[in-house]
């Protein structure tokens, strides 16, 4: 079957399975975020050099503390100090596929609670170093 004659939902089914598959959701991130953080003079550059050490390194992105409070100011729209779990979540899926959850480790974040900035920082840097072993056979 031709791309062009999937349907919206087979098509973003499609193109889900093939960011999980490769890890891309965290690859994105880690490119936007890093681009943020250091506000490059020359940004096509900066992420050739950001993709190349990766390469060289044969790994995924680790996500530092530093770029997952940009991600948390991203999410933080209304500018509240805070993000919803439900929001967190989504990011988190995002990242390492639909089967991310961040309330499968702590049950106490349920999706109407809300995280301050350090806590979001520390519940997806957890998340991101659990799901590591899983992105690294996604690369493969």
């Amino acid at each position: 079957m031709r791309i062009d004659q999937l349907s919206g939902k087979k098509m973003k089914q499609k193109v889900d399975d093939y960011l999980k598959l490769h890890g891309l959701g965290l690859l994105f991130e880690g490119m936007t975020a890093a681009l943020l953080l250091h506000k490059p003079a020359e940004p096509c550059k900066f992420l050739a050099e950001y993709l190349t050490g990766l390469q060289s390194q044969g790994a995924q992105p680790a996500l530092t503390r530093e770029e997952l409070r940009i991600m948390f100011g991203m999410f933080d729209v209304t500018e509240k100090g805070t993000v919803s779990v439900a929001q967190a979540n989504q990011a988190l899926k995002t990242l390492v596929g639909q089967d991310a959850d961040l309330q499968s480790k702590d049950a106490a974040l349920r999706p109407d609670k809300t995280l301050g900035c350090e806590v979001f920082v520390a519940q997806m840097h957890g998340a991101l170093r659990a799901a590591a072993p899983t992105l690294a056979e996604a690369a493969k």
